[in-house]
């Protein structure tokens, strides 16, 4: 069993080795191999080529002016916006005060004058009924004399 074990362990060192070897050949290879691989490549570019690279670099930059012309309207823009929503808002409240001022002074002034605003057709029916009552007085006086003094006694109460 013991020799069996030593067979087995000799083997496998044996298997180690060949693996160790084998491993350090082909570290050797690909070191070898990465050093033709040279570390930078020079290229020689045609003139149209440059020309055309100058031309693309002239224009992006422009187009890079341009985004940031656009985005900065757009900006303004915005604000203006808010600012003229914002200043429509207090003119609106303001000319409604100045509205309701004007209306609570026009109704100060004729009440201090004795006039009142009505409903016309409230007003209407008071100006039929007076005249109803005026030509039934004129029809019947002795009992429109009856009906004018009750209305004088019941004014001044």
């Amino acid at each position: 069993m013991v020799g069996e074990f030593e067979s087995s362990a000799n083997s496998l060192n044996h298997r180690i080795n060949n693996f160790e070897t084998s491993f350090k050949d082909i570290s050797k290879q690909i070191e070898s191999t990465t050093k033709f691989i040279p570390k930078s490549i020079k290229t020689d570019l045609s003139e149209n080529t440059l020309s055309r690279l100058e031309h693309f670099e002239k224009k992006s930059k422009s187009l890079k002016y341009l985004l940031i012309g656009s985005f900065s309207c757009f900006g303004i823009a915005i604000i203006v916006m808010f600012l003229s929503f914002y200043f429509s808002k207090q003119w609106y409240d303001t000319s409604i005060k100045t509205k309701e001022e004007i209306r609570s002074q026009i109704f100060k002034e004729m009440r201090a004058e004795g006039k009142e605003f009505y409903d016309i057709e409230v007003f209407n029916r008071l100006k039929m009924n007076t005249e109803i009552i005026n030509k039934w007085i004129e029809r019947n006086p002795k009992q429109g004399n009856n009906f004018l003094k009750f209305k004088e006694g019941y004014e001044a109460k």
